[in-house]
């Protein structure tokens, strides 16, 4: 009997990750997503004007640092496609020497890269995930039902849990627990297009505390970043104010407004504000993923970037340490 596909439930950079490795052992995956394209916050804002030339914004994901050597190979692999590059060696006077890097076009190219080499089946919502017998079943909202022995949830985690509840699957007690005190924070993106150049110092970003702005934590000029070929700048706004101004119907209005110092007496060309519900988590597993084996060859696991690290290389190790959990 053939062994049937892993399933692995978001097209995030962790479930693009594990896909590709998995593939890479010779284990077949189905990758499924709720959204129109992969990426999950990889997520790159396109905008063709009328003389053609297009803005290009990021507006989850702003860069990305390598600290380890596993991460430092999947970055290799990157960089030999000719998808990523240096941007600068950090932000504010000197920067601290440490590399970050960025996508050529936007960083919704990586996902795009890596899900060219899986089976991916984007504009597909999950309904329920459940047991039947010795297998695992993922009912979608459309009524097809995907059946595995190994499946891997990257969504957040509590919408992971919801996916459970809805198929009755119980998990024990202890990775329940666990699992129930991973939190999120909300941000806010407002995306702003200019006709002229921003005030965005060199090197195109600028990252502030609290104490250094009580809305943004950070400003990037996609100009001078080098991925778009219009003045474009991204503000995202910290947790707390992304709470407060969350459903509020004047929050564009008051980030354009707090935006004008990186503006200058540039005219607003387009805005939109971007609202991601799970950002970041606030509080995370010490572990790079949490498996859970209902019995011999039957395994769920969690991944993502609440349980390696909330940054790009925490998403991706993830992703590594659950492929490795279920070719293991």
């Amino acid at each position: 009997m053939d062994t049937p596909a892993v399933i692995v439930i978001g097209a995030g950079l962790a479930g693009l990750v594990a896909a590709n490795a998995l593939a890479d052992q010779g284990r077949a995956c189905v990758v499924v997503d709720k959204a129109r394209t992969p990426g999950g916050r990889l997520a790159t804002r396109r905008l063709v004007g009328l003389d053609q030339r297009t803005a290009r914004l990021d507006h989850g994901a702003q860069f990305f640092t390598v600290r380890s050597p596993d991460f430092a190979e999947v970055v290799h692999g990157w960089r030999r496609a000719g998808l990523v590059r240096e941007w600068c060696l950090g932000f504010g006077s000197g920067g601290d020497g440490h590399p970050r890097y960025c996508a050529e076009a936007g960083m919704n190219t990586v996902a795009k890269f890596l899900a060219s080499s899986v089976d991916l089946s984007c504009d597909s919502m999950v309904k329920s995930v459940s047991r039947r017998n010795d297998l695992l079943e993922v009912t979608m909202t459309n009524g097809d039902v995907l059946v595995s022995d190994s499946v891997i949830l990257t969504p957040p985690v509590p919408q992971s849990l919801v996916l459970l509840d809805n198929g009755a699957l119980a998990l024990p007690t202890d990775i329940a627990d666990e699992l129930g005190t991973i939190l999120y924070a909300r941000c806010l993106a407002l995306l702003v297009t200019l006709d002229g150049p921003s005030t965005v110092p060199d090197p195109g970003g600028v990252q502030l505390g609290l104490d250094d702005h009580p809305l943004f934590s950070f400003v990037g000029d996609n100009e001078m970043k080098g991925i778009s070929d219009v003045p474009a700048v991204t503000f995202h706004v910290h947790d707390e104010p992304s709470q407060h101004l969350w459903d509020s119907p004047d929050a564009e209005a008051v980030l354009l407004d707090a935006a004008r110092p990186w503006l200058g007496n540039r005219t607003v060309v387009m805005s939109e504000l971007k609202k991601w519900r799970y950002a970041r988590p606030i509080t995370a597993s010490a572990a790079t993923h949490i498996g859970v084996e209902f019995n011999e060859g039957t395994r769920l696991v969690f991944a993502g970037d609440a349980f390696a690290g909330a940054k790009m290389e925490g998403a991706a190790l993830s992703g590594l340490a659950a492929a490795e959990y279920l070719a293991g």
